[in-house]
């Protein structure tokens, strides 16, 4: 009733829905993880971080509801505790790549580069991995880190065409050279200095606000494991649906803590 609600535009509703349901049956984590998406949602992120924690110490041992704590708190910026925390996805479930592609997300932003590959080559081939590193690294505006994840995934696979045509649209003719547009970037300081070919650190970048995965906001209709290939945007779940509104309320909504159950729930699968 809660879902139905919201997709009407009736997130009222659908927020007493969802309080009502965790008075009844207050440790189930997916009663808890539907409430913080749902908050996720239209922007509470204070109560939606305290709902996934609350997931999360309903069962600690839960791979889903860490990874939704996890972008949650890199959304908020908290980036060292996110990653801590889908590192504990990636622990309890090491060969998912839904769980290795938001950690290495999270710690391209932190610009731990050689970390995050680690995460991708994983579970993704090695030219593959390369590749959506270079990816990741053009969403964060270092090309000149880019070119070299792209060269070296074509060192690994010369008929890689993605990965060569994601290098020709950098534009970098010279090693070591990006394009004027590129190059006026204020530069931040670097936190790695390690590239994967060997050759000297690129110039460096100004880093824009981060863009993490949209998808443990979204309905818990499934989830997809699937690295797409022409770009990286890495997910945590399915996509909402295009009818389901996005809609802020001013109040902050109270959901009351945990109590003793009821009885068993019905959601429990």
């Amino acid at each position: 009733m809660a879902q139905i609600c919201e997709r009407q535009g009736n997130v009222p509703e659908a927020r007493h829905d969802l309080q009502h349901a965790l008075t009844i049956w207050p440790n189930d984590i997916e009663l808890l993880r539907a409430a913080a998406r749902m908050e996720d949602r239209v922007g509470n992120m204070p109560v939606a971080e305290s709902l996934y924690q609350r997931a999360v110490s309903a069962n600690p041992q839960h791979p889903g509801a860490l990874n939704d704590y996890g972008l949650c708190l890199a959304r908020e910026g908290k980036l060292e505790q996110s990653v801590q925390t889908l590192e504990q996805a990636v622990y309890l479930q090491p060969d998912k790549p839904l769980y290795r592609n938001n950690a290495a997300t999270v710690l391209v932003e932190m610009r731990d580069d050689q970390r995050a590959l680690a995460h991708l080559s994983a579970v993704h081939a090695p030219a593959e991995a390369n590749f959506s590193l270079g990816q990741l690294l053009v969403e964060r505006s270092r090309p000149q880190d880019a070119a070299k994840y792209f060269q070296a995934a074509l060192g690994i696979d010369p008929a890689m065409q993605p990965a060569r045509t994601a290098l020709a649209q950098l534009n970098i003719s010279t090693p070591g050279q990006a394009p004027a547009a590129l190059a006026q970037r204020t530069a931040l300081p670097r936190q790695d200095e390690i590239t994967p070919l060997g050759s000297q650190p690129a110039p460096q970048q100004s880093v824009p606000q981060p863009t993490f995965p949209e998808t443990a906001r979204a309905p818990l209709v499934g989830q997809s494991t699937a690295l797409q290939q022409a770009s990286p945007n890495l997910i945590s779940g399915t996509a909402p649906s295009a009818a389901a509104p996005t809609i802020r309320t001013a109040a902050v909504p109270h959901y009351l803590p945990p109590t003793t159950p009821l009885g068993p729930s019905p959601l429990v699968r």
